[in-house]
């Protein structure tokens, strides 16, 4: 008999397995349990006990635990599950989450398999990054703020940030020094939004947010400052 016990959750996964193995054990007294690792698998051993070629006449349990993490072992053990399934002894497999084609194959051949997954953590919502730009746009200062930190929060590379910042402040500069705005070659939504953006700054305040993203990226470079803390300093500043 083949029983399987895998998951994600590795202590829930273990607390099934040594419970399935105390029942089984105890079903009858001085019921002889052979555990086996994958440190420890000997191929002839492991077939001996497929066989039941041992001193014991009694039924006995074989406790494997993450042996399909030797490959050595996964290999041949693939090549046994029918005999390790049709074999009077109780074959209990412990090992962490595994590929679907092998637990497929397992499967195929097992009296029982539980997959023991665990409480999954909530997926962070996707940051969207363009939410930078609007604020900043929006000379939303505050607005601004809380983005960004969302965005440090989501794993957002402070560098990805740096250039989201530098494009629009050039954008902005851009459509205000242009007369033929279609010359430049911009999205017509990103045209729109950056007129809108553009509105709420003077060139002048421009010019100088774009001295201080240039200053503050080779401050970074030299190792001056840090590029999240730098940035941050420049949210409040917008």
């Amino acid at each position: 008999m083949l029983y399987l016990i895998h998951g994600d959750d590795e202590q829930k996964s273990e607390e099934k397995f040594s419970s399935l193995l105390d029942k089984l054990s105890a079903k009858k007294d001085q019921t002889t349990v052979f555990k086996i690792s994958g440190d420890n698998f000997d191929q002839a051993h492991f077939e001996e006990l497929i066989l039941g070629q041992t001193l014991f006449a009694e039924k006995y349990v074989v406790a494997c635990r993450q042996v399909l993490e030797n490959k050595i072992a996964c290999d041949f053990i693939t090549t046994q599950l029918q005999p390790i399934a049709d074999s009077p002894h109780v074959f209990i497999f412990y090992e962490k989450k595994l590929p679907v084609g092998l637990t497929k194959k397992i499967t195929d051949h097992a009296q029982k398999v539980q997959t023991v997954t665990g409480i999954a953590d909530k997926k962070k919502p996707i940051f969207n990054i363009f939410s930078l730009s609007d604020a900043f746009g929006a000379r939303d200062r505050r607005k601004l703020w809380l983005i960004f930190t969302q965005a440090i929060y989501h794993g957002i590379p402070p560098e990805e940030i740096f250039w989201q910042f530098s494009r629009a402040v050039n954008n902005m500069i851009l459509v205000k020094k242009t007369k033929n705005l279609e010359s430049l070659g911009l999205h017509p939504f990103v045209l729109k939004k950056t007129l809108q953006s553009s509105d709420k700054f003077s060139i002048e305040e421009l010019t100088n947010l774009s001295d201080q993203l240039v200053s503050l990226f080779h401050d970074v470079r030299n190792g001056e400052q840090e590029m999240d803390i730098a940035l941050e300093r420049f949210v409040m500043e917008v």
